[in-house]
């Protein structure tokens, strides 16, 4: 489970639980009501993304995204080396992980494992 999107989840539950104090001005019972509604939909979205997982499998110059949550999978054919974008802080380059984003789609990747072999494949098969 990628860190980032931890963080994501936990910033939002934050803000938005210092916006509900607002209801104070309206009542105690409306805080407690919009407190517990962002608590549930704030632990709720942490358990679907504990389950997102997905898997690359690069084949030749193709790739194929399975998400194994719901094994819904993207294929994409005719990228380029120049549409990859490899993103790695020094934390990340010490575990052999990185973030990856395919240009021009939303394909968003946080914390790739053996990121280092996945960049060296890319260079040798998409040109």
């Amino acid at each position: 489970m990628s860190k980032k999107n931890i963080k994501v989840v936990l910033l939002t539950w934050a803000v938005m639980s210092a916006v509900a104090l607002l209801g104070l001005l309206i009542s105690v019972a409306a805080c407690i009501f919009f407190e517990a509604i962002i608590l549930f939909v704030c632990l709720f979205m942490l358990f679907l993304v504990s389950k997102t997982k997905w898997i690359l499998d690069f084949e030749d110059a193709s790739l194929t995204i399975t998400n194994m949550a719901n094994h819904q999978q993207y294929y994409f054919e005719d990228l380029k080396y120049n549409d990859f974008l490899f993103l790695q802080n020094e934390l990340q380059k010490g575990k052999n992980c990185g973030h990856l984003k395919i240009v021009g789609s939303s394909a968003v990747f946080n914390d790739v494992q053996q990121f280092e072999e996945m960049k060296s494949y890319i260079r040798d098969h998409f040109e």
